[in-house]
């Protein structure tokens, strides 16, 4: 048999019911409706139709102009908010060199300094370890003569 032959005895064997079924060789399936194809100018420009009786009403003013426009300058508003609104800056930061203003450069300054007198605490320390330690073998060197 040609494959002409198999399509005339599927359709032989093919039964359409009233409640949107078909069945073939005793197996019922559920038949297919075809999709409407809308045009996509319309979909863009109006979206999609929920209720198929109602009649397409035209954009209004406000879904045309006056709504992207405020939403336009409310996002615009709030993105200037964003970016000049005072930061809290919980850990400290290395600042670059690059666009210094007086503000960084007196931060960067009071850095250093910050950086200089601990420097500064620990070479006391380091010198006053050191000297205790001096004293300590002196004393134990002083006691081990006196025991000889």
């Amino acid at each position: 048999t040609t494959s002409t032959d198999n399509n005339n005895n599927n359709n032989n064997n093919r039964i359409e019911t009233d409640d949107g079924y078909v069945i073939i060789d005793g197996k019922r399936y559920r038949k297919r409706h075809p999709n409407k194809k809308e045009n996509i100018g319309d979909l863009l420009a109006y979206g999609p139709d929920l209720d198929p009786n109602k009649k397409k009403q035209p954009r209004t003013w406000w879904e045309l102009i006056a709504g992207p426009l405020v939403f336009s300058v409310l996002f615009f508003l709030s993105f200037m908010v964003f970016l000049h609104a005072p930061r809290q800056n919980k850990r400290r930061h290395k600042i670059s060199n690059y666009g210094m203003n007086s503000r960084n450069l007196q931060f960067k300054e009071q850095q250093i300094q910050m950086m200089q007198h601990k420097k500064k605490m620990m070479h006391q320390q380091q010198n006053m370890n050191a000297e205790k330690v001096k004293s300590a073998a002196a004393d134990g060197a002083a006691a081990a003569d006196d025991e000889l």
